[in-house]
């Protein structure tokens, strides 16, 4: 929900107005989509209201969408707040009916978060998907059974950076992202100014995690 989109109608504020984003839906499936044999998906936020929320996913099953994901967090709240998985057991069924695929998102980090999730809402069919934003940009080994630490990740992709890319600024882009702005690294690495300077941080990071 952020002021860019939300400010014109877009994004989050489309749950305000369920018909207008059906019929985006249904124009988005009957003119691309089907012609051209595509998925055409769609990811909402909560409702405080389960009645409300319901009627709005009944609606949006509607339009002829393959893939539904909910984000369950309301539009007011941020990704530092914990998703509400509440309402979940009750949708299930009525999107699975539907032959609609559910994928959920919300502070999930690893691939034992999907097996926790299935298992709580005893999806034993292990239809549910999951959705992993943050955590996979700032390690993207979360997908493997055993991922690699943060600072295995950020030195490897530096030195791919460096070996192939050869471009400074993107990188460092690159190594932001990744970083978490509260670690005592960040501030460190934004101030950098080359790949040598870069490389004595991730070697002093390195040399941290390793004792």
């Amino acid at each position: 929900p952020k002021n860019f989109s939300t400010h014109s109608g877009m994004g989050a504020e489309l749950l305000k107005t369920p018909d207008k984003l059906c019929c985006i839906l249904i124009n988005l499936v009957e003119k691309i989509g089907i012609p051209k044999k595509k998925s055409i998906s769609c990811k909402i936020r909560l409702f405080n209201n389960y009645y409300q929320l319901k009627n709005l996913i009944e609606k949006i099953l509607q339009t002829g969408i393959s893939n539904l994901t909910i984000h369950c967090r309301t539009p007011i709240m941020r990704n530092r707040q914990d998703p509400i998985w509440n309402f979940l057991p009750k949708l299930i069924p009525i999107i699975e009916n539907s032959q609609v695929n559910l994928i959920i998102n919300g502070n999930m980090q690893n691939v034992n978060d999907l097996k926790n999730l299935q298992m709580a809402l005893n999806d034993n069919e292990k239809k549910l998907s999951i959705m992993i934003a943050e955590a996979a940009e700032a390690n993207p080994s979360i997908f493997n059974q055993f991922p690699k630490p943060q600072y295995l990740i950020i030195k490897e992709l530096f030195e791919i950076c460096q070996k192939y890319y050869e471009n400074f600024l993107a990188t460092k882009f690159l190594m932001l992202n990744m970083i978490p702005g509260k670690s005592k690294y960040f501030q460190k690495i934004s101030q950098t100014k080359n790949f040598h300077q870069m490389d004595n941080i991730l070697n002093e990071i390195s040399r941290s995690e390793e004792r």
